[in-house]
């Protein structure tokens, strides 16, 4: 079923006119008096005035001011119900909670410290729970893998303020999303965890890599693969996969020294390891032998470069 409203526009003549202005101004004496009536009765009795009690005296005020007899009850009670409303918003404006306010000198109130150590609780339980997530994610990933491949991360410069007016709402929620996960604590832990089993670490520089817009399989750079709305990318060469997946693919792959590209090798992507040389290995004979390769030929000054792209 449809509600629909109806308005109408009223085109009063001269008499009538006259009436409905007397109307109004007899309702503004009637709200004047409703005001007057509470503050009296608090002042000398300290009394607070109910709607019900000032509805039950309408009756002998229509008695002792017979012009009032010309208006519906009905109406004068709305007036009287005004009454009852704003002095219910006033009384609730100064129970409402107040931040404080060093300029205008505000101490806070009651119910905002209460409010702000509920807030408290709340975000401390809530990294507590990341916390706890990011052992257990870190742990589980130490005890299966001795070598580790991570981006390096700039959380400060992820997390900056949007330049202009325009979509500063959405960043902020971006900001306060990747703050939320903590990427940086994730990768110190993974790290730490890693070093103390003897494990090795490398952080690739994805701003030289670009795993997110590099084709894992023939290193094309594809611009437009950069956007955060495009989820799935396919390559001319026929390769295919989810965003996220392709991106790994390609630090691993520059991390092996596979990469196909211009210019992709280990030299050049300032891979840095968190451990030192005279660790104690504990990766597989064929992950070991790899590095131990790498490291050899970096130190006799040969460059480890992938084959470039055929395309």
């Amino acid at each position: 079923m449809v509600t629909r409203r109806y308005t109408f526009r009223l085109y009063p003549n001269k008499e009538q006119e006259a009436k409905m202005l007397n109307a109004r101004r007899l309702h503004c004496y009637l709200y004047n008096a409703c005001v007057s009536d509470r503050k009296y009765e608090w002042k000398a009795n300290r009394k607070s005035v109910s709607y019900m009690d000032q509805q039950n005296c309408l009756p002998e005020f229509k008695e002792c001011w017979t012009e009032y007899k010309g208006l519906h009850s009905q109406s004068l009670q709305a007036t009287v119900k005004r009454v009852d409303f704003a002095y219910g918003a006033w009384f609730q404006g100064l129970r409402r909670k107040r931040s404080p306010n060093g300029k205008k000198r505000i101490k806070p109130s009651n119910r905002w410290r209460l409010h702000r150590k509920r807030i408290s609780q709340l975000q401390r339980k809530c990294a507590n729970q990341r916390k706890n997530w990011q052992h257990q994610i870190t742990s589980e990933i130490a005890s299966r893998y001795d070598i580790g491949v991570t981006e390096k991360l700039n959380v400060k410069g992820m997390t900056r303020k949007a330049k202009t007016s325009k979509g500063r709402r959405q960043k902020a929620g971006l900001n306060k999303s990747i703050l939320s996960v903590g990427f940086g604590e994730l990768n110190n832990m993974l790290t730490y965890k890693i070093e103390e089993k003897g494990g090795i670490v490398l952080k690739i520089d994805t701003k030289k890599v670009k795993p997110s817009q590099r084709c894992p399989q023939c290193g094309t750079v594809h611009k437009e693969w950069a956007e955060l709305s495009n989820r799935y990318h396919v390559c001319d060469c026929g390769f295919e996969s989810d965003r996220d997946y392709s991106a790994v693919m390609v630090m691993y792959n520059v991390a092996v020294g596979r990469q196909t590209g211009l210019g992709i090798h280990l030299a050049d992507v300032d891979d840095s390891s968190t451990t030192s040389k005279t660790r104690k290995h504990t990766g597989s004979m064929k992950q070991l032998g790899q590095v131990k390769r790498q490291s050899s030929k970096l130190t006799k000054g040969a460059v480890l470069e992938t084959p470039p792209s055929t395309k």
